[in-house]
Parts: C-alpha cells; structure tokens; sequence
C-alpha cells in the first residue's frame, strides 16, 4: 500500500498518519454535525453530561471511540471557535482568535470571566470599542476588529 503508484502500490506515504487525517475527519464531523445519528449515539454512551472536546475514554470502551480519543488530542491543537454571539466563548481561556498558533489572545488574564458576548455593543451591533481599550492590548484590538459579528 505504501509503495508508488508506478510501482503497483497505493502511493501512501505513512499508514498511521493517512488513518489519524481520515479519523480527524469523523471526530470533526462529531463536533461539526452534534445531531447526526453517528453524534447522537456517541453522546448517549460516552458524554452524556459535556461535550467531545472534554470526554473521557472510559474502561471497556469500543475501539473506535479510543481511537476517536487518540485523534481529538491533535483535533484540538488546531480547532478554534467560531465566533457567532459569543455566548460560550471565554475571551481569555478559549481559542477563538484567528491567529496561526494559538488562536488566542495575547492579552493575558485567565482569572477574569470575560465572555466574547460581552465585549459586543449590542445597540450598535458590533464590537465594543471602550471595552476592548479597556481590556485587551492593541494587537490584540485589532485582531478583533477584523473578526465579523454575526
């Protein structure tokens, strides 16, 4: 399977990675589509009380679900939230900044609770101008700014 095409192989490069991108794909479509069939079964058994990003591989669980807790490690390095009202999103804590690496701010406070959806002017729907002068470095200002508001 590994071999070239040329040489009567399937052109793989490395089998385990090919297997790790196919699985990235399921456990995105996991997070992705919460109420297809595949989700909602995952759901009842495994996370019931949470979400897949903080499931757990339980003892005695199925193969496919280990193998879906293996692959959600290198899911989350390079997941990022997409920002709609901001309800959910912690400004400070999650990833949700579309900047390559760490898709956070480099403002830095983890101790205060600061949702997305707070730093919103709602009267004018949009960003906050005076909240985000008051709260995030102007790199980090500008990020935002550049971020549309559903």
């Amino acid at each position: 399977m590994c071999l070239p095409k040329c040489e009567g192989g399937l052109g793989f490069k490395d089998l385990a990675l090919f297997n790790q991108a196919l699985l990235a794909k399921q456990a995105l479509h996991i997070l992705s589509a919460p109420d297809s069939l595949a989700a909602r079964i995952l759901r009842a058994k495994y996370f019931r009380c949470g979400d897949f990003l903080s499931a757990l591989a339980k003892a005695g669980c199925s193969h496919i679900w280990r193998s879906l807790m293996w692959d959600r490690e290198l899911l989350s390095k390079g997941i990022r939230w997409n920002v709609r009202n901001g309800r959910k999103i912690n400004a400070f804590k999650d990833k949700w900044i579309p900047r390559l690496n760490s898709f956070k701010l480099i403002t830095s406070d983890p101790s205060t609770e600061i949702l997305v959806f707070d730093l919103f002017d709602r009267s004018r729907q949009g960003w906050n101008n005076d909240t985000l002068d008051q709260v995030l470095l102007l790199i980090d200002k500008e990020v935002v700014l550049s971020i549309p508001i559903n």
